[in-house]
């Protein structure tokens, strides 16, 4: 799959703004995209979740299907990161894997069914989790379309009104110039927002984009 982390990345962002912007239609799904840093995460509600953390010339991610019969947890999961630079296992342990944990025993440890690492070439993944990987990666189905099919994808999922998309656009546009950027909606981008008030599970999805409303 050629895949970088740059693609990555901007399909995140891409996701998460849509996300940010129809909670306010669906505060209980909140739950489904989240940033936390540099971290990013993403729920189906169907057992299936994952996080990448972006790093500067790289990035590392870690699914969890729970229906998946591979599974791993604790130190197992080093059977997964074979051939992964030092760098990106630290990466790894230190900020995905702590997104993913679970009760194993008297202990929590993180639980995982496939691991991957991109940088600006190519994404990657050990041959020990290859197979896991291409169905545990549909997770990520709508991230890694091209820009305007993703768009029109989260348009559609999200079944957005006119005024949500214009909104949805400008902020990519924005973000994609500067994805650092503190962003303050004015009133007019305010009223774009579909929803009779604003929800704080919206408010609190924009702030984790360091968008302000």
């Amino acid at each position: 799959m050629k895949l970088t982390k740059r693609e990555l990345f901007n399909g995140c962002l891409v996701a998460s703004i849509a996300h940010a912007i129809m909670t306010n239609v669906y505060p209980l799904l909140s739950y489904e995209q989240s940033w936390d840093g540099i971290n990013y995460s993403i729920h189906d509600s169907e057992g299936t979740r994952g996080t990448i953390t972006f790093d500067n010339s790289f990035c590392v991610g870690a699914i969890r299907n729970d229906k998946s019969p591979f599974v791993v947890s604790g130190t197992a999961i080093t059977s997964y990161m074979i051939g992964f630079p030092p760098f990106v296992i630290q990466k790894a342990y230190d900020e995905a894997l702590q997104y993913l944990l679970s009760e194993s025993g008297d202990s929590i440890l993180p639980c995982v069914s496939s691991v991957f690492w991109a940088d600006d070439d190519s994404i990657y993944c050990a041959n020990q989790c290859r197979e896991s990987f291409k169905s545990d990666f549909e997770l990520f189905r709508r991230v890694i379309l091209p820009r305007e099919k993703a768009i029109d994808a989260w348009i559609e999922y999200y079944d957005m009104n006119s005024g949500a998309i214009a909104l949805f656009r400008e902020i990519i546009d924005a973000k994609e110039s500067n994805s650092q950027a503190v962003i303050v909606l004015n009133n007019r981008q305010k009223r774009m927002i579909p929803g009779d008030y604003l929800t704080q599970e919206c408010i609190e999805s924009f702030r984790e984009l360091q968008i302000i409303v």
